[in-house]
């Protein structure tokens, strides 16, 4: 049984700090597609490349191991991310 891989963004407001910690494979394989991209916008602002980088291995590997419609939509995901430039907005 594989280990469900974790993606965590660590961000900073004014007042606080905070953290999202998300099972990728569960969440960008159930979750609709403005969640998912509230969550990308915090990961290119707050997070280093190396992270972001982490994260769309993450996705390959969870893609391989899906069916269906999760697949489908972490596929959806991958296009998004690889779209997107990952860098400091």
């Amino acid at each position: 049984m594989n280990k469900p891989k974790i993606f965590r963004v660590f961000y900073q407001t004014g007042y606080s700090k905070g953290c999202i910690r998300v099972h990728v494979g569960n969440f960008f394989g159930n979750t609709t597609l403005k969640t998912i991209d509230k969550l990308l916008k915090l990961a290119r602002v707050h997070c280093t490349s190396e992270q972001q980088n982490d994260l769309l291995m993450d996705l390959e590997e969870e893609k391989l191991l899906r069916t269906g419609t999760q697949r489908e939509r972490i596929e959806k995901c991958i296009k998004r991310i690889k779209a997107q430039t990952w860098r400091k907005v």
